[in-house]
């Protein structure tokens, strides 16, 4: 097993760092054997990622994946599965890394707020501190705060964020909601969205009251007895790509324009 192929994944590799973390564990019979597989496995998903084809990019994702699915020994709660996702919404937009720009999971700023300790501590300093969430995916920047006592403060800010689910239900569905509030509060011109393999939320909920953009559901189909052998479909993720980057290559505010040419502001 050629063990040094992983160690050229940073943090931003979730699920490579996972199966690298794995490893050094101490693992039940048939666990090492599969991750040996996965290995030579994930060297071949690897290598097809490195082409611009996303139609060959989402071929070598759903073999990968029907591998682990079908003989994954880890329980639900190792997440071992669900790091791919995680990881493959990395490999889709990683390019956007320029500069100050940075992509991958990240604790998200979502709102500021002033903490005086007493009276006196209010006419001394402005003293406040910062909410953070912590975000599957994200495309954002760091933002540095010098305070009056000149502690440094960094945070960072998304322009896209992403929640990552294998599957939706409602209850998953409502924490996110509440997680578009708290971001969108501190950034309203972050695009916020769920991307999920399954959905398996009721019909009848309607989230377009809610502060989430768009739920992009991969493989098309709702929750329904073990259907494994449903693979990601390649038009939703060319819909995911698409509209994502043409947020970010259109204006997100501009009052004078908007106005003129359509009689809104917004």
């Amino acid at each position: 097993m050629n063990l040094e192929f992983l160690e050229k994944f940073d943090k931003n590799y979730i699920h490579a760092n996972n199966i690298k973390a794995k490893l050094k564990t101490n693992l039940k019979e048939g666990e090492r054997e599969f991750l040996v597989e996965c290995v030579k496995r994930y060297a071949k998903f690897d290598k097809a990622f490195e082409c611009d084809d996303l139609a060959t990019k989402v071929e070598a994702w759903n073999e990968y994946l029907r591998f682990v699915r079908d003989e994954n020994p880890f329980s639900s709660q190792s997440k071992f599965d669900s790091t791919i996702l995680e990881e493959v919404m990395f490999r889709l937009f990683s390019f956007l890394t320029i500069g100050k720009i940075k992509v991958g999971n990240t604790k998200a700023y979502s709102n500021l707020y002033f903490s005086p300790v007493d009276f006196d501590d209010f006419k001394k300093c402005s003293r406040f501190k910062i909410n953070h969430k912590d975000q599957d995916f994200a495309i954002y920047k760091d933002v540095n705060f010098t305070l009056e006592s000149g502690e440094k403060i960094s945070t960072s800010v998304p322009v896209v964020a992403f929640e990552c689910k294998t599957y939706l239900d409602k209850t998953m569905l409502e924490s996110s909601v509440a997680t578009a509030e708290k971001i969108k509060a501190g950034n309203p011109s972050c695009r916020f969205c769920i991307v999920t393999e399954w959905y398996s939320v009721d019909k009848n909920v309607d989230i377009r009251s809610s502060r989430i953009d768009q739920i992009y559901v991969l493989k098309k189909d709702a929750v329904k007895a073990n259907k494994k052998n449903i693979d990601i479909q390649l038009d939703a993720v060319e819909k995911l790509f698409n509209e994502t980057m043409e947020f970010l290559d259109r204006e997100w505010f501009n009052v004078e324009y908007n106005i003129k040419n359509f009689g809104v502001v917004l």
